[in-house]
């Protein structure tokens, strides 16, 4: 007769609720933590994608191509620009001043391209000057050749701007434009 002891093998029911409890914890704090994680990330990306196509309008004044149907008489000095509207806090266009007046022309054919629309999670919150003093009304961010210089209408802007991007849970990326052309995301 064989009395040695079996040892059992395999979990017990303390040890398996135990593993599961620790399981699903873990598993919450990532789930929360994540949503958190991908809305920083989608912001950012919206805030490099407003930064890019404003970019694109400096790039297309700088590198203006002929045009023999200018309204302003210079057939290589086309204005193009990005105007932001805090009455429609989702939109923004990129344009080309056709009629050389320094402003966005609603139905006139200066649109460039379709309108960049920005997630649903995510609006313009506020447009400033860097110096901090709010921007009334539309703001529209010019450059023109020869120069990477941006131009601001409203004229009386000085040092620049900053565009503020915001998410629903309340993070902001800034979106930043100085004189001298040079266009940076903010922290």
């Amino acid at each position: 007769m064989n009395l040695t002891k079996q040892k059992n093998k395999g979990f017990g029911l303390i040890e398996l609720l135990v593993a599961i409890s620790v399981m699903t914890i873990v598993s919450a704090t990532i789930l929360t933590k994540h949503k958190a994680f991908d809305s920083a990330v989608v912001l950012r990306n919206q805030a490099y994608e407003v930064a890019f196509t404003l970019r694109e309008a400096q790039n297309l004044a700088v590198s203006a191509a002929y045009n023999p149907d200018s309204a302003t008489g210079n057939e290589y000095r086309q204005r193009y620009g990005v105007r932001f509207d805090l009455n429609e806090p989702r939109v923004y266009r990129l344009f080309k001043d056709n009629d050389g007046n320094g402003v966005y022309t609603h139905d006139s054919g200066e649109e460039y391209g379709a309108p960049g629309i920005l997630d649903p999670r995510f609006s313009f919150t506020y447009l400033k000057e860097i110096s901090g003093d709010d921007v009334d009304g539309p703001l529209e961010v010019m450059f023109e050749r020869p120069n990477f210089d941006a131009v601001f209408d409203p004229t009386y802007l000085s040092g620049g701007i900053v565009i503020g991007l915001s998410a629903e849970n309340g993070m902001i990326r800034e979106i930043q434009v100085t004189r001298t052309g040079q266009i940076s995301v903010l922290d």
